[in-house]
Parts: C-alpha cells; sequence; structure tokens
C-alpha cells in the first residue's frame, strides 16, 4: 500500500507542466512601482506639487519658528499676545507636519531613495530645534494663575460677543443703505414722469428719505454738513460698542461687572436699532414700493 501511494505522488509531480509552474510564479511576485497604475499611488503633489516648494516651505519654518522664542515669560502677559503666540506656533506646527507627511511618504512609496530620507531626518532635526525654542510653551501656562487663563478667555468672549453685534448691525444698515439708493432713484425718476399722484408720492419718498436719515443718525450720529464732522448730542449704537469693546480690550483682569453692563447697554441698542430698520422696511418702505409698482424703472426694486 505504501509503494502504491508513492506511485501516485510520483504520478501528480510528472504529469505538472512546467508552464502552469511559470504563470503561478508570475501571479505571486510583487510588481515594480513602476508597473503599478498611477491610481493606486499616493499623489504627493497634492502636498507640494514639487520638490522645490517643498524646500521653500521648510526654509520658510526655519526663519519663521525663532519669532516663538520672543514670547518666552510673557504668555499671560495679556489675551492678545497669548492668542499670538498659540497662532504663531499653530503656523509652524502645522507647516512642519506637511512637511514631514510629503518627505515620510514619498520614502515609504521608494524605500532605496535615500534622497527621501534624508528630507525626513531635515524635518526631523527642525523640529527638534522648534522643541527646544518653545519648550517654555506648556510650564509657563501650566505654572501662571489658572484664573488669568479664565480672565483671557472671557475677555475674548466678551469680544466675539460685540464682533457678532456689529456684524448684525452692519447687515441691517446695509439693507438700509440700499433702501436709500432706491428712494435717490426713486425721487429722480418721479421728476421726469407727469403723475396725477406725483406730489403725493414725492412727498412720501421725501418722508422715507427722512425717516432713513433718521434712523442711520441713531446709529451713527449726526453729520454736520458745514464742518464735516460727526456731531453725537446723544449716545448712539456705535457709542455704545465703542464704549464696551474699549473697556473689554483694556481690562487686564477680565470681565467685570462694568463691561457686562455696557455690553448690555451695546446690546440692546443693537437690538433697537435692527428692530426699527426691520419694522421700517417691511411697513413704511414696502407701502411706497406698492405704490410706484406701476412706474417703470429697472431701479425700483424692494430690498432683499
Amino acid at each position: 500500500l505504501l509503494i502504491f501511494y508513492i506511485f501516485i505522488v510520483m504520478a501528480c509531480n510528472t504529469n505538472e507542466s512546467p508552464d502552469n509552474t511559470e504563470v503561478a510564479s508570475k501571479n505571486t511576485a510583487v510588481p515594480l512601482r513602476s508597473e503599478i497604475d498611477d491610481k493606486y499611488k499616493w499623489d504627493m503633489s497634492a502636498i507640494y506639487a514639487t520638490e522645490e516648494a517643498w524646500e521653500a516651505d521648510l526654509n520658510y519654518v526655519k526663519e519663521l519658528y525663532p519669532g516663538l522664542a520672543d514670547f518666552k515669560g510673557k504668555l499671560l502677559s495679556s489675551p492678545e499676545v497669548l492668542l499670538e503666540a498659540i497662532q504663531l506656533r499653530n503656523k509652524v506646527n502645522q507647516t512642519l507636519w506637511k512637511l514631514y507627511h510629503y518627505a515620510s511618504n514619498s520614502s515609504n512609496a521608494d524605500v532605496r531613495n535615500e534622497k527621501f530620507q534624508e528630507m525626513v531626518q531635515r524635518v526631523i532635526n527642525t523640529s527638534v530645534n522648534i522643541g527646544e525654542t518653545t519648550a517654555y510653551f506648556t510650564p509657563e501656562l501650566i505654572e501662571g494663575d489658572y484664573s488669568t487663563l479664565e480672565d483671557f478667555m472671557s475677555s475674548y468672549a466678551a469680544q466675539g460677543t460685540l464682533e457678532q453685534m456689529t456684524s448684525n448691525l452692519a447687515e441691517s444698515t446695509e439693507k438700509l443703505a440700499k433702501a436709500k439708493k432706491e428712494l435717490d432713484a426713486m425721487k429722480a425718476t418721479l421728476k421726469d414722469l407727469e403723475l396725477e399722484n406725483k406730489k403725493e408720492l414725492s412727498d412720501k419718498v421725501k418722508d422715507n428719505l427722512k425717516r432713513i436719515e433718521d434712523l442711520q443718525n441713531a446709529i451713527f450720529g449726526t453729520i454736520d454738513k458745514r464742518q464735516g464732522i460727526t456731531r453725537n448730542p446723544e449716545m448712539t449704537v456705535m457709542n455704545r460698542i465703542s464704549n464696551a469693546s474699549r473697556y473689554v480690550r483694556t481690562r487686564v483682569s477680565g470681565v467685570t461687572d462694568t463691561e457686562k453692563q455696557l455690553i448690555q447697554f451695546a446690546e440692546k441698542a443693537v437690538n433697537e436699532a435692527t428692530d426699527s430698520i426691520d419694522r421700517y422696511l417691511a411697513s413704511e418702505y414696502a407701502e411706497l414700493l406698492q405704490l410706484t409698482s406701476d412706474i417703470s424703472s429697472p431701479l425700483l426694486r424692494a430690498v432683499e
């Protein structure tokens, strides 16, 4: 029986053709990178189009990171200084990682290419130098009084609130400016038209222009046309925002009850101003547009 099994095995080996062996060998061979379709390769140009661009960024980082040493011992001196230091460090680190990924992935794609290995090492060396320059960063923050950071955060949040108020106000005043432009065009158009209700429409346009002027004056102040200066006998909306912003920026100890109250005054003034503008545009201005809708002029259109 043993002899029979040996005979069967020998017969199988004999029947296996050389061609099948060669095909199996080809199927298991690892193809060269040059033989692989580009769609299966990393697209390193998405990081840097050329190696020259990589070199330029490396030099940029080397010129940039020494500036981080200027913040040593000053990180907690003010919110602006801390923010500037963090932004500079982030810019350095982000560029450094970009440099490393390009060099590292290029080296992994062709481990035999010593040029890419050298590029990786150059990034690592630069990273070590950066680490030595910024070694003070974390200890200085940890050893500092945490209440200082809390003050910085409250101040930063307050400034963000005021910036949002300013943005909301700017959006409303832009609508008002567009409305005024439409009314100026309407006023000019009516002069050249013969209408039965021309005086009525002209008076309404005049009244609306005066209403817009009043709304703008409440926000920006009254312009003295003779002297070209802004007179503010009363507190304007922009005065409210400016005062609150000035106190927040200059208060080293963070936001106090004084700043909170000024922010509340500013917020109330902004809300009242934007509400007044919205009500005007939705009522008096909309009514005037309806009355003049039959006047053929491309300049007459509703404020979006």
